[in-house]
């Protein structure tokens, strides 16, 4: 986020002595020369951040400060705690940072957050009682804050730190800094590097860790290969229950998503590694998450139809933009009746069971980590084995697609792309990163040719079902179907832009480079399990 550039000076932290209360480093302060009394308040402070933490993950602290003068939005650098940018907002920032009526910081909230909706993450209560450092004609040099913090952690509040803050004004660098010096020497305060907002947010990454979902499980080549499964599904288990409440309480369309790709990779793999575990044990499994998959789709599709509405508008004219708003009125409303339906699955019965029973078997099916395998097989043996497969299938599929094949070849042909990268990313911690990340970035330019025809294909379907929707006898019907005839053209124009495009990204897939790319892998796994 370079964008915006500090315009103040870097705030500079301590950390007051062992023991030292705000009260008795207050009257120790107060005997230094130049040291003026100014105010005494109290002040509330949210950190706000995605229920993943991508502001953090971007060295960023997005704070909302509530005094009494009013409100404001600050972004501040986590390296440093340089203001980067700030807002004046009476009330609380709005779930989305992009709707803020500031263009450029929205633009800016929207590149760090992405979809996700903006958290709180630590809600803070601070008194504070401010000073001024003052020059022999009684011109403030520098202000200085000490601020007594208290953290709410689960409806009760308690005692997070007190801090120093020294806040210098322009021109004052060199003189502020004899400040600090005297402040160290006379107080016993130390500078603070971290600073206390920064390490209760690093404290708090670990729930953002916890959150992600992001697939991050550790394997040992040497693995039974069962208990490397294991692992992996219970990893995808504990993303699809950490999402659960965001979906029902629809924060933002991202835990909808993260759920769904959580039960796609686990039909996946329980699919492509079906011989692991008994054909009777995993076939309900496999049934019921298919049934999950379908029960939550129909909302990941509305929301999507939603996400796009913003682009189909630049497709038209600036004065026929509005004729699109009764389709986003028609999608809200499916939205609200199918996020109903989705809130009753994931509170049913069915779902319920389907968890615990799921949580149960992953448990019994637990072996020793390093316990070999009936027929002596380790996981980096079975991956590379399957991996493998799914390649080869891949390119088959992929060489035989012409420019007259049919786009069901191409649907084909983007699920067995998805079944591989699913795989690759399950075992990507037996490979080596760089090439493993080689790889994975390929198969992304790939997936992003196939998945943007399939999306195309699914749009076109939506919009033709939305103009069966509406209202025949409404005035501005005719207007509102004009406007979707001319989105239907430019996706179709644009559906065969990336029908052509299909030629050059599978050509640079299965390169005689990336072939290299995916036999090196092969050769690695190969070794490591010898």
């Amino acid at each position: 986020m370079t964008e915006f550039k500090s315009r103040k000076q870097r705030l500079r932290e301590f950390l007051l002595p062992e023991g030292k209360t705000a009260a008795s480093f207050v009257r120790s302060l107060r005997k230094l020369a130049g040291i003026r009394r100014a105010s005494a308040g109290k002040y509330d402070c949210v950190l706000y951040d995605s229920f993943d933490g991508r502001a953090y993950a971007q060295n960023v602290l997005l704070s909302w400060v509530d005094r009494e003068g009013g409100g404001i939005l600050q972004a501040l650098s986590a390296r440093d705690t340089a203001l980067l940018w700030e807002q004046p907002m009476k009330k609380p920032p709005p779930r989305f940072g992009w709707t803020i009526d500031r263009p450029d910081k929205a633009a800016w909230l929207k590149r760090c957050m992405g979809l996700r909706a903006l958290l709180p993450a630590i809600k803070l209560s601070v008194k504070r009682q401010t000073f001024r450092w003052t020059d022999d004609e009684d011109k403030t040099r520098a202000w200085i804050h000490v601020e007594d913090t208290e953290i709410s952690t689960g409806g009760e509040w308690a005692h997070a730190g007190v801090r120093l803050v020294i806040e210098p004004l322009r021109g004052y660098a060199s003189s502020v800094k004899r400040l600090e010096d005297r402040i160290v020497h006379d107080t016993g305060a130390r500078i603070d590097p971290e600073g206390l907002f920064v390490r209760l947010m690093e404290r708090h990454s670990i729930e953002f860790a916890r959150r992600s979902a992001r697939l991050n499980v550790i394997l040992e080549p040497e693995m039974e290969p069962r208990a490397a499964i294991v692992k992996v599904l219970t990893f995808l288990a504990d993303v699809m229950e950490v999402n659960e409440e965001g979906v029902m309480a629809a924060w933002d369309t991202e835990f909808l998503h993260d759920l769904r790709v959580a039960i796609r990779r686990t039909r996946s793999l329980l699919g492509q590694l079906k011989k692991q575990f008994s054909a009777e044990d995993i076939q309900p499994f496999r049934d019921e998450f298919a049934w999950l998959g379908q029960a939550t789709g129909r909302m990941r599709d509305i929301d999507v139809y939603l996400l796009e509405i913003p682009e189909f508008q630049k497709m038209l004219p600036t004065r026929f933009r509005g004729d699109l708003m009764p389709v986003r009125d028609l999608l809200l409303k499916q939205q609200k009746a199918e996020h109903k339906k989705l809130k009753a699955v994931l509170r049913s019965k069915k779902y319920r069971d389907l968890m615990t029973r799921w949580r149960a078997f992953l448990e019994q099916q637990q072996p020793e980590p390093s316990a070999p395998s009936g027929n002596g097989a380790t996981v980096a043996m079975v991956a590379r084995k399957r991996i493998r497969a799914l390649y080869k299938r891949v390119l088959k599929e992929g060489w035989a697609i012409d420019d007259e094949s049919p786009a069901e070849d191409l649907h084909e042909l983007r699920k067995s792309c998805k079944k591989l990268r699913y795989l690759i990313e399950c075992f990507q911690s037996l490979f080596p990163a760089d090439q493993i990340g080689a790889v994975i970035r390929k198969m992304k330019q790939l997936q992003e040719n196939l998945g943007e025809f399939q999306d195309l294909d699914v749009q076109i379907d939506g919009l033709l079902e939305f103009a069966e929707q509406l209202d025949i006898d409404r005035e501005d019907t005719p207007k509102n179907l004009l406007a979707m005839g001319a989105i239907l053209g430019n996706l179709e124009h644009r559906k065969r832009e990336v029908r052509t495009e299909f030629k050059g990204r599978f050509a640079a897939f299965s390169s005689s480079e990336n072939r290299d790319r995916f036999n090196n892998l092969f050769r690695y796994a190969q070794r490591q399990a010898a």
